[in-house]
């Protein structure tokens, strides 16, 4: 079969070059493509036409033979032989990003053995653009994982969380939070009690009225209250110093009652007591008091 081909393509050869024509026919391109960075390409052959090579380059310029320049070629790096009857070809290797300009080689086996045509000719170009990668996506993020806080209050308050959850707590409270949530759990005694502390398996916060964690587990509290002590008595008042009591002494007798020193309503004494001391007169008679 192949041989009577042949036979055919010389016969319409010779018919071509006794009518003054000679044309060499080549491979046809169809189409151009790249997957993932591999070029690829399909085509057709005419009658009598093979395939040699596929070739791609950066710039469209050829050489005297039709193929394109080395140097761009090698900046392409997509040079392959293919088998005479292939029409598909993709690119083993990963390409570059960027426009590649592509033809394929092919014989006119019939024009060739007549020595009418060279020993190859090209396909028409096409064109194929591998754009430049796309930035990987983020990775999605880790589901969200929620863990319970639990509260018991004692009698004599109340606790509240920060974001709100648990919600003037006065027993027992469950909530559950996100992980990573920064948590703050507030107590709040009652008229006549005080906060004692926080207990439980989570983080005790001592005494303080407020407990701030980061919510990684579950964990549990206890808020404590307890009776407010009584207020301390007042303070007593200062001792009175009991006053003094004087002390008297008889000097003597008021002779009259006409005398110059007068003491409540008497006139008695002739002497002027002195600054410390006070003169008492009765029935006539004048004590000398003093301290």
């Amino acid at each position: 079969m192949k041989r009577l081909l042949l036979v055919i393509a010389l016969a319409s050869v010779f018919s071509a070059v006794w009518a003054g024509v000679a044309s060499a026919a080549a491979p046809v391109l169809v189409s151009v493509s790249q997957v993932s960075g591999h070029l690829a390409a399909t085509w057709s052959l005419p009658l009598g036409v093979s395939s040699r090579f596929v070739e791609a380059s950066t710039n469209p310029a050829t050489d005297s033979n039709g193929q394109f320049f080395f140097e761009n070629v090698l900046a392409a790096g997509a040079f392959d032989t293919v088998s005479d009857s292939q029409t598909t070809w993709t690119y083993n290797f990963q390409s570059k990003p960027g426009t590649y300009y592509i033809h394929v080689a092919g014989l006119d086996t019939a024009c060739f053995f007549a020595d009418l045509c060279p020993v190859r000719e090209f396909s028409q170009m096409m064109t194929v653009t591998i754009p430049n990668a796309s930035p990987p996506s983020p990775p999605a993020p880790p589901p969200l994982v929620s863990y319970p806080i639990s509260v018991s209050v004692t009698v004599g308050g109340s606790v509240q969380s920060l974001p709100a959850g648990i919600d003037g707590c006065r027993s027992v409270c469950t909530r559950s939070f996100i992980s990573g949530t920064a948590l703050n759990l507030t107590a709040t005694p009652d008229p006549g009690y005080v906060f004692a502390g926080w207990g439980g398996v989570g983080g005790p916060c001592g005494t303080s009225l407020s407990c701030n964690l980061t919510v990684s587990g579950p964990a549990s509290f206890t808020a404590v209250f307890a009776l407010a002590p009584p207020p301390p008595p007042p303070p007593l008042p200062p001792p009175v110093s009991p006053k003094p009591t004087a002390s008297c002494h008889v000097t003597h007798t008021c002779p009259s009652t006409n005398h110059k020193y007068r003491w409540h309503g008497l006139l008695c004494g002739t002497k002027k007591a002195k600054a410390d001391n006070k003169v008492v007169a009765y029935r006539n008679t004048v004590y000398w008091c003093h301290k």
